[in-house]
């Protein structure tokens, strides 16, 4: 990566240059909606819905009525408000960017009322589940679905995709709704092969008896290889998973209030895990009163911390999880399993196959559902099962993000030692209810600086990805036009950064250091990347020019050799203390000479 260091005397004028942009609308301390993660005192937002017996939510609490903990402790509360986000009020209107301007900003694409995602989960979710879900969604579309209630519609399969942007207009979400068409991950295909195989390790020979001990042996081998192959898909699905919502979290970072997610899933495994048995021989099997030995289970690997870190990232943006498990009133798989005989290899199944089979249906299950339920419940959201109730997940999801209680405290233990810090909230009324996040890790952001390891960038990566969602952690303004027709021209990429998103270690002189990463990827309209480009800025301001810049923003220009054609742009830029990035993705034409 190219570094350079901002120089004041000759990059102001761009900055003032690029005034012809609208100036990035810069955040007061006041505006407690942005995440507070920007700074070494961190202010801790916790939204609090609180619902009676009946589940109506309780409006007309003040401060007084709230208490809130930390690890058992009671904190002051900074910040205390009643958000109410009806869709009466509509967001004011911003003005039109000019010719070739561009931003990440949301309120430019801020709708009104509650913010809802759909996400369709084909990664993880079975193909007639799928169907059942689509099906779900469309039903709620078009008989509920009311005016100003914005909904955006993802897809997860191989990645991460958005079909609508958030739009009330009931025939946009039902066409993206209807292009989603159902599919088996490539990671499910592979568990579904592994089910074919006869449970081997049960008895030794379950559903081989009287092919030799040459064939026992093959098949024990080939079970043994599919289960390392379900481990390693399980653990690919996992980690898919755990980046594409963490993609979305920093996609609506920037978005004020709650936002809602819903994830329609059967959800992943919580842990992978082994049987520890004695094999038994034919002889032990067969013999009057012989059982078969009582199995063990033994964990080989748990997904329970990376559920907890990717929880406390979502609260961290202000997203709730809805999770609907899409397998609703599970039944065919307990039924299937109970088919004596013959499985689906012609082999032989014994009393023993079928009743580890049904075992590990049903724990195959559970463990979904705890995945679901797990992260519902550490974000403040629920988790509807065994219903398949897209319906109720979304109206309940609106009405809790219409009316609820946005708390704020800065905590009174400053040791920034990445340990989880428990949060409770309790309301001095009887028979009230309250769902709040469950707490967030202790870390200090500019510790990913030290940490990061610059061969490998997940993160990265993914945030540059061709249309992928835009990111809104760093917010900032740009502008690519066009130059001059030519046969391979240079193109030149403006960036203005918002600072109040981006942190800036303090100096002597009251100034702020700031360190950071600009990136270009320039890919065809068909997704192929052509050429990047990728910089770096060391920018130490004094204390008598930061206000310049806080109030103008901080700029940076690059550019890019292309020739004619057509282009699409992702460009990034990122803390270099924090880690947060923010995107865009433009389109671009390059006439010919």
């Amino acid at each position: 990566m190219t570094w350079c260091r901002l120089r004041i005397g000759l990059l102001l004028p761009l900055c003032l240059a690029m005034s012809a942009a609208p100036l990035l609308q810069q955040p007061t301390p006041e505006d407690v909606n942005i995440p507070a993660v920007r700074v070494t005192t961190r202010l801790v937002l916790v939204d609090a819905v609180v619902t009676d017996k009946s589940g109506q939510r309780v409006k007309g609490l003040t401060q007084n009525d709230f208490t809130i903990l930390e690890n058992g402790k009671p904190q002051k509360v900074a910040v205390f408000s009643f958000e109410s986000r009806g869709h009466e009020v509509a967001p004011p209107r911003m003005p039109a960017l000019p010719e070739n301007v561009y931003t990440n900003r949301p309120e430019y694409d801020m709708p009104s009322g509650p913010l809802t995602i759909m996400l369709l989960d084909g990664l993880n979710t079975p193909v007639a589940d799928q169907g059942y879900a689509r099906s779900q969604m469309l039903n709620y579309l078009g008989t509920q679905l009311q005016p100003g209630q914005p909904v955006s519609v993802y897809t997860l399969a191989n990645s991460l995709r958005l079909l609508q942007d958030f739009t009330d207009n009931v025939e946009l979400l039902k066409t993206a709704v209807q292009h989603f068409t159902p599919q088996k991950s490539v990671e499910m295909q592979m568990e579904e092969v592994e089910k074919l195989l006869p449970n081997l390790h049960i008895t030794g020979d379950t559903g081989v008896r009287g092919r030799g001990p040459d064939v026992r042996l093959v098949f024990t081998r080939m079970a043994d290889f599919m289960n390392e192959q379900v481990k390693l898909a399980i653990d690919a699905r996992v980690q898919r998973t755990v980046a594409a919502l963490e993609l979305l979290s920093r996609r609506m970072a920037g978005y004020p209030g709650r936002k809602n997610l819903i994830w329609v899933s059967a959800g992943f495994p919580i842990e992978i895990t082994s049987q520890v048995v004695q094999l038994t021989t034919d002889a032990d099997v067969l013999a009057q009163g012989a059982t078969a030995p009582e199995q063990q289970v033994r964990v080989e690997t748990s997904y329970e911390e990376n559920l907890h870190r990717l929880a406390a990232e979502l609260t961290d943006s202000q997203v709730s999880v809805y999770s609907v498990d899409a397998r609703g009133l599970i039944g065919s798989t307990l039924a299937d399993a109970s088919n004596k005989g013959t499985n689906e290899l012609g082999l032989l199944r014994t009393g023993a196959e079928y009743g580890a089979q049904v075992a590990r249906s049903s724990t195959a299950m559970q463990s979904g559902q705890d995945t679901l339920l797990t992260l519902a419940s550490e974000s403040g959201g629920l988790t509807f099962k065994n219903r398949n109730d897209v319906t109720a997940a979304l109206a309940t999801s609106v009405a809790d993000g219409s009316a609820y209680y946005l708390l704020g405290y800065y905590p009174e233990s400053k040791q920034w030692d990445g340990k989880f810090r428990k949060i409770q909230v309790k309301v001095n009324k009887p028979g009230v209810e309250v769902r709040h996040r469950t707490g967030y890790f202790a870390k200090d952001p500019t510790q990913w600086a030290k940490s990061k390891d610059k061969s490998h960038d997940p993160e990265l990566n993914a945030a540059m990805s061709f249309g992928a969602p835009t990111a809104t952690m760093v917010i900032f303004d740009s502008r690519v036009a066009p130059p001059a027709a030519g046969s391979q021209v240079k193109v030149p990429v403006e960036f203005l950064v918002n600072p109040r998103t981006i942190s800036g270690e303090e100096m002597k002189d009251g100034g702020r250091h700031f360190v950071l990463e600009f990136h270009v990827a320039v890919y065809s309209p068909e997704g192929k990347l052509l050429t990047h480009k990728d910089t770096g800025m060391d920018a130490p301001i004094k204390a008598d020019r930061l206000q310049a810049y806080l109030q103008q923003g901080i700029p940076f220009k690059t550019d890019v050799d292309l020739g004619p054609g057509q282009y699409r742009l992702r460009l990034a830029v990122r803390d270099g203390r924090t880690g947060y990035i923010g995107t865009t993705e433009i389109p671009l034409k390059l006439a010919a000479k």
